[in-house]
Formats: structure tokens, C-alpha cells, sequence
């Protein structure tokens, strides 16, 4: 043979070669859109369950019948109130809603119960057996785009969710705050968006920093912390040396310029990229209240949400609790994964995310959609708020969000979604758009999250076996 044959010869080979590699890629790359794009349209499927289940849960134990009705009407099939459009022959599984009763967790009742409680709901209305639960199972398929080229022209879905009924007995719930300490919290807000007449705590006008701090208290007020467990997030990133100092009685008030610019300062707080950094400020906690139901004074959850001036236990001291040192933009993403992290360790019992702030996402990559998707990747059960306060008009800089759409899709739900006076004037147009939209302070909006938290509940789905 040749040289020059032989040459030509490995460069058909090579060709052939390089031709698999890049069919391969394009496979690889095609399969990787569509899991992504299926993954998406299952937390959306999820969250329209969830929103079915709890709207049924509402009905017990009073009726089954409008329970399985209501459940339906707020599913996500077409027509209905959370309607799914990224997936198509949306379905619910034959059987369900369903209405079943639940017992507390023992030694004999192992599924269908509820750990940690001592009571659950009452089963029966008037002497009628109808139920504490309502169970969704929900179905549907993601349209494929590559994979199509190799056979597969959907992905079917499937979800469950469980919901179980208010009662007299709060059931056991985790919840993470995590707010806003970035530097467009100094600005000061008069009222603390009341338009109504309320206890008003200030004496002075407060920064948006110190309402927030006000709203967070006044759900902690209205929880139960027998059986209701809450911790704090905030971002940007604080020094872990320094965690403390979010609520030590005697922390100084500190000012424009503690904020670090490397992962090696000693300032209050780190760079969202920083290794070290921790957005957790207290861990999951039930010490806040004190045995006559005020806030407790010896609390570090209590002390980080204080807003000046004398400490509750600090004598001649000041208390100042989170605060915002400007510096580092705004950007949700690590602090609800840190959230969710913190949630994951107690799967078994109910969970939710609370994130407070004003929606102005402005830093790093794709800030907009990363924090959706943090909040989309919460794991199953984990229910997410979003309070939007004085969220401005304008665009959030990618994935074509608003300031204001990056907060509602943060929310599991739009049900999920609060705002106060300024964020529902520019968010919901018109403001029936919102459900919550008659919540308008940050009083009123923190005491109804509370209500909301004590009443139906979304259980794991592993606690329902058919």
C-alpha cells in the first residue's frame, strides 16, 4: 500500500471517529436538556398537588365529599385552579383525591400515622366517619426534544402529596427564616408598610432591617413551640467567627464598612463564594417562647430578630440582633440551600422555607433564576413562603424575571406568595392576581404565615402507603 493511500485511510477513520464523538455529545447534551427541563415541570406538577391536597385538607373533617371536590378543582390539570403547562395529559391518578384517616406514630401504628404527636385531628364530623388526610396522586408527560431522536418521545411523571387537616393539636413542623440583611435593607420605612391600626413597637422611625426583624417576631408569637421548631437564615454570607454576634446582647451596632471583600477577612460578613461562608445564623430551635407565651429573652433566635436599643436581658446594653453592613448585593440562592440542608435532616416531619426580602437580585451568575431553582430543588414536603417587601417596579437582569416574579416563583405556590402594600401594588395587577393580597402589612402577613403553618399540613409522601 501506498503512503499517501494509508494517510488517506486514518483520516476516513479519524473522520468517523470524530463523527461518533460528536453524535455522542449531542446525544449526551440533548438527554441533559431534557431531564432538566423534565425536572422543572415536576416541581411544578409537585407544587400544583401540594396546592390540591391542602385545598382539600381545609374541607376535614367536616366533608369528604367537598374535600375530594376541592382537591380536584385546585389540581393541575387543565382547567383547573394550578393548572400545569409544561407538561401534557395531566391526569389524576384513578382513585385519587382520596380521604383516609391517620393515627399518631407508636410501637403497633407504623405507616399511615404521624411521627412525634401525641393527638391528630379528629377523623369524624357530627358522628359521620370521613377522614384527617387527603391524599393527591397526580400524573403527567414531558414533551422531549433530543431524546426524541433516539425513541423516547416523553417522560412520564408522577407525584404524590399528603395533607392533613387542622386541628386543635399543632402538628410538628421545621421551619427556616431567611431574610434580607444586604445593604438596600438601611433604607428606613416610617410604618413598616401598615396602613391600619396595630401595635406599634418603634420609637422612632426603623430601618427596613428592623421591620423585617418586627415581622419575624411577630410570627414567632404566633407559633407553638412545643411541637413548631424554627431557625434563621440570612444573607449575604456572615463570618462563621462572628455568628454570634447576630444576637449577643452586647453586640455593637455596626456600620457601612464591616463587610468583607475576601474569604480571609475578619469582618462580619464574606463574599457569597467564600468556602467558609455560613448563612446560618441560628439553627432549628423551640426556646423562643418563654412559659407565659412572651418572647423569650434568653433566646439567640429572639435576640438575632431585635431591632436597638436595651436588650431584653442586657442591662445598660444594646441589642441590635442581624443587620445589614452593605457591601455585598443581594442574591437568595446559598441561603436557601443552606435552608433546605438544614430542613433534610428531618425528613419525617413536615418543613417549610420562609423567605423574606425585597427581590432585588443583582449579583453573580444568572442570580435570578439560580434562586428559583434553589427554591425549586427544596426537597419534597418542603413547603416555601416568599414576603415580598417593597419590592420595586423593574427587571431582575435574567432568565426575563421582574423583581417581583423572581419572589413569587420562589413561593411553592401562588398561594405561597405575601406582599406588603408597595410589593402587591407592583406585583399583582390587578390585586385579586395575588390570593393573599388582603395581607398587606408585615404584621398581618407574619400572623396569617402563622395561621397557615398551624392549620393544614403537608406531610411527607413516604407517610402514605396505599
Amino acid at each position: 500500500m501506498k503512503p499517501s493511500s494509508l494517510f488517506k485511510q486514518d483520516g476516513g477513520q479519524t473522520l468517523m471517529l470524530l463523527a461518533l464523538l460528536l453524535v455522542l455529545v449531542v446525544s449526551v447534551t440533548g438527554l441533559a436538556i431534557d431531564l432538566g427541563y423534565a425536572y422543572h415541570a415536576q416541581r411544578q406538577l409537585q407544587a400544583s398537588a401540594d396546592a390540591a391536597s391542602t385545598a382539600g385538607a381545609l374541607d376535614l373533617p367536616n366533608s369528604a365529599v367537598s374535600a375530594v371536590s376541592d382537591a380536584t378543582l385546585a389540581s393541575g390539570l387543565t382547567g383547573d385552579k394550578n393548572a400545569v403547562s409544561t407538561l401534557y395529559s395531566v391526569q389524576m391518578v384513578k382513585g385519587y383525591p382520596l380521604v383516609t384517616c391517620f393515627q399518631p406514630c407508636s410501637a403497633t401504628v407504623t405507616t399511615n400515622c404521624v411521627p412525634g404527636v401525641a393527638t391528630v385531628p379528629a377523623c369524624s364530623y357530627n358522628g359521620t366517619a370521613t377522614g384527617n388526610v387527603v391524599v393527591v396522586e397526580e400524573t403527567g408527560k414531558s414533551p422531549t426534544f433530543f431524546s426524541k431522536l433516539m425513541g423516547f418521545g416523553s417522560l412520564t411523571i408522577n407525584v404524590t402529596s399528603v395533607a392533613m387537616a387542622k386541628g386543635n393539636a399543632p402538628l410538628p413542623i421545621n421551619i427556616m427564616m431567611v431574610t434580607d440583611s444586604t445593604e438596600s435593607m438601611q433604607g428606613t420605612d416610617s410604618n413598616c408598610g401598615i396602613r391600619a391600626a396595630g401595635a406599634w413597637p418603634f420609637s422612632s422611625s426603623p430601618t427596613e432591617e428592623d421591620c423585617a426583624k418586627w415581622g419575624v417576631r411577630t410570627l414567632l408569637l404566633n407559633l407553638n413551640n412545643a411541637v413548631q421548631n424554627v431557625g434563621l437564615v440570612t444573607f449575604p454570607a456572615v463570618n462563621p467567627s462572628s455568628d454570634k454576634n447576630e444576637y449577643d446582647c452586647w453586640n455593637p451596632q455596626i456600620t457601612p464598612g464591616d463587610e468583607g471583600t475576601s474569604c480571609t477577612s475578619t469582618n462580619r460578613t464574606l463574599p457569597y463564594s467564600c468556602p467558609s461562608s455560613d448563612f446560618l445564623v441560628v439553627p432549628l430551635t423551640n426556646d423562643y417562647l418563654s412559659s407565659n407565651g412572651s418572647l423569650a429573652s434568653n433566646s439567640d433566635l429572639v435576640g438575632a430578630v431585635y431591632w436597638g436599643g436595651a436588650g431584653q436581658s442586657c442591662t445598660g446594653g444594646s441589642h441590635y440582633g442581624i443587620q445589614d453592613p452593605g457591601g455585598q448585593s443581594t442574591r437568595y440562592g446559598e441561603a436557601i440551600t443552606e435552608a433546605t440542608g438544614v430542613l433534610q435532616k428531618t425528613p419525617d416531619i413536615a418543613s417549610a422555607i420562609i423567605v423574606l426580602g425585597d427581590g432585588t437580585v443583582n449579583t453573580g451568575s444568572s442570580p435570578c433564576s439560580s434562586a428559583v431553582s434553589a427554591a425549586r430543588a427544596a426537597a419534597e414536603g418542603i413547603l416555601v413562603y416568599a414576603v415580598g417587601y417593597n419590592i420595586p417596579a423593574g427587571n431582575c437582569g435574567d432568565g426575563g424575571y421582574t423583581y417581583c416574579h423572581v419572589m413569587q416563583d420562589i413561593a411553592s405556590s401562588p398561594s405561597n406568595f405575601y406582599g406588603d402594600t408597595v410589593s402587591t401594588k407592583n406585583c399583582c395587577n390587578p390585586a385579586s392576581a395575588c390570593p393573599n393580597s388582603g395581607l398587606t402589612d408585615l404584621g398581618s402577613i407574619f400572623k396569617g404565615l402563622a395561621a397557615t403553618l398551624g392549620n393544614t399540613r403537608l406531610l411527607p409522601s413516604s407517610s402514605y402507603t396505599p
